[in-house]
């Protein structure tokens, strides 16, 4: 449900390049009700991802046993070793992707989210600062802050 939300924000329905800011009352056509309707339904996904990943994440660190600092050491090696792997995975399939995306026309995908993000030059230096997490914005999704019910 999340992938299926940060996925509507992609593309230019009815010729709105900002359906996540258009009020619910003021939505064109069927296309882009449809559309604002799956954006309300699958944003509360991501909340619902926060709270069960919460639950799950004080579970694991309540299963580990010992004091104070070597819980958390534990914890914290446990879980860069099962998600940096996964971060480098996604950081080289975007880096390989950014090429051809850049190069599609900008009225073929359309909204003003995507054109603002994927349409800046994106090179070598850009990918090993996102695998060192110096910088982070190689893959932004637009806020909740910005959705607009």
């Amino acid at each position: 449900m999340v992938a299926g939300g940060h996925s509507l924000m992609v593309f230019a329905v009815d010729g709105l390049p900002t359906l996540w800011n258009v009020p619910f009352a003021e939505v064109p056509g069927i296309e882009s009700l449809a559309t604002k309707a799956l954006l309300v339904l699958f944003n509360g996904a991501v909340t619902l991802f926060f709270v069960i990943s919460g639950f799950v994440l004080g579970l694991s660190l309540d299963r580990v046993k010992g004091g104070l600092i070597s819980t958390y050491l534990t914890f914290v090696i446990r879980r860069a070793f099962r998600v940096y792997p996964a971060l480098i995975l996604s950081l080289l399939a975007v880096g390989a992707l950014m090429p051809w995306i850049v190069s599609i026309d900008k009225t073929v995908l359309g909204s003003e989210w995507f054109n603002s993000l994927y349409r800046a030059t994106f090179g070598i230096a850009d990918l090993w600062d996102n695998v060192l997490l110096v910088k982070t914005d190689m893959n932004q999704s637009p806020g909740r802050s910005e959705l607009n019910y």
